[in-house]
């Protein structure tokens, strides 16, 4: 699935004074569409590297995608892979894992999978890949007896599922040399959007040792194959592991055959555009009924009380949506405007903060907290600032204009205010803006 020119860099390492342990390694790796590259391993088994440079014909736009995270550790091979499109179109991201012929730094051949989603004007799919690497130079020394290692493998490496069922696969931590230390285990976590919840039995296992990974999915999960790439990591001894599973998700009749909690959430949203508030609420909480972590029928539920005024009740749906999915900015800033609404401007300021933390482009949130330091702490410069950097990411955006207005107009600078003032009315299309902004002019002109 991957074309284009495939150009892998990594930091390499100077060789290291004792000779217990391994000078650093260049392996040639190549993928399925045999584009090859290579990549310089450090003596931990470490590396990281520009990626894979394609595309810019058939349709595809160019792209370059770094690497990330990326270890030889025991006998598995791993790293994670995440960029944009050079024309700002979409994305790729995705996760690749393999095994080693022998045990780092002994080994002289690898092969794995690599998995991932592309976004873009066509939509969201998935990809598979394989690929194939051999060691090209460097030589491969045994650290001492005593340095623990270990390795992780789950079984199977692939399942079949159905919408609404779970699977359950064996996660084995296994003691390749040294004296065992704990190890903790992470794996993929899909946004809850996706309707999948995954779980281990126990986080920490001592190797030799097994745990299982749970994947529980719902009847408005897609049907789709969804990589879980289980790491594992020794904290005392900075030892790293990788494997992954694939896990199929078919269609189910059954769901098919009755409302999917997505459905409902999208006629909620329907009801919620023409206003009928009750009938929104009504959709919502049949979502919720069908599928208790869906997050965005928590957010767009809230979205309706809000516009009810029963701020209370919207705060702790955008709570329950944040604690089911905790990246996504817009509902930090919904929740914002509820606590404003009920005058506790800092905890509308720390919302408002964290939706700017996770995307530092979100103009609204800037417009909101700069308000919010403006009305509720009398923060001038801060609302000042905030409403310049709205203005920056989204000129035409009046309520910037109209709040840089008032802060500067609270500080005395009335010549600043009055050219917001006059911007604002230039592009409102808001009459109780458009009123507002005259006032404040008729004020500053009397």
């Amino acid at each position: 699935m991957l074309t284009g020119c495939l150009v892998l860099s990594a930091c390499s390492a100077e060789k290291p004074a004792s000779t217990s342990e391994t000078a650093g390694q260049t392996w040639e790796i190549a993928d399925q569409s045999e584009q090859t590259a290579t990549l310089t391993v450090d003596s931990s088994g470490r590396f990281t590297g520009s990626g894979w440079s394609g595309g810019g014909s058939a349709g595809i736009p160019p792209y370059d995608i770094p690497i990330t995270n990326g270890k030889m550790s025991g006998t598995s091979m791993s790293f994670d892979m995440s960029a944009s499109y050079n024309n700002g179109a979409g994305s790729i991201s995705g996760s690749a894992t393999g095994k080693l012929n022998a045990s780092f730094p002994n080994a002289a051949s690898a092969s794995g999978t690599m998995s991932g989603r592309i976004s873009d004007p066509l939509g969201t799919r998935s990809f598979n890949s394989t690929w194939t690497a051999r060691r090209i130079s460097g030589e491969g020394v045994f650290t001492s007896a005593e340095d623990f290692d270990f390795d992780v493998d789950v079984n199977p490496h692939s399942v079949s599922i159905m919408q609404g069922e779970a699977a359950t696969i064996t996660v084995t931590v296994k003691l390749v040399r040294g004296e065992p230390q704990p190890v903790l285990l992470t794996t993929t976590d899909w946004s809850s959007a996706e309707g999948i919840s995954v779980r281990f039995d126990r986080t920490t296992v001592t190797p030799t040792g097994t745990t299982r990974l749970f994947v529980k999915t719902t009847c408005n999960t897609p049907a789709d194959n969804y990589l879980f790439t289980v790491r594992g990591e020794s904290g005392g001894t900075f030892r790293t592991s990788a494997d992954a599973v694939t896990v199929a998700v078919k269609e189910n009749p059954d769901c098919a055959s009755s409302e999917t909690a997505r459905q409902h959430n999208e006629r909620g949203l329907a009801y919620l555009d023409n206003g009928q508030l009750d009938n929104a609420i009504v959709e919502f909480n049949q979502a919720i009924w069908l599928d208790a972590d869906y997050a965005p029928a928590y957010n767009n539920r809230g979205l309706a009380y809000y516009r009810k005024g029963e701020y209370d009740h919207a705060i702790a749906d955008y709570a329950e949506a944040i604690e089911l999915d905790p990246n996504r900015a817009f509902v930090y800033n919904n929740r914002g405007l509820a606590y404003y609404r009920k005058g506790e401007y800092d905890h509308a300021i720390a919302d408002y903060s964290r939706a700017i933390e996770l995307d530092p482009d979100y103009a609204q949130a800037y417009n909101n907290r700069g308000l919010a330091y403006q009305e509720g702490k009398d923060e001038y410069d801060r609302a000042i600032t905030d409403a310049t950097t709205t203005i920056a990411l989204d000129p035409g955006l009046a309520s910037a204009y109209n709040n840089r207005g008032f802060a500067h107009y609270s500080k005395g600078d009335y010549d600043q205010a009055i050219a917001d003032f006059e911007r604002a009315i230039e592009l409102s299309d808001d009459a109780s803006l458009t009123q507002e902004a005259e006032q404040a002019l008729e004020e500053l002109r009397s």
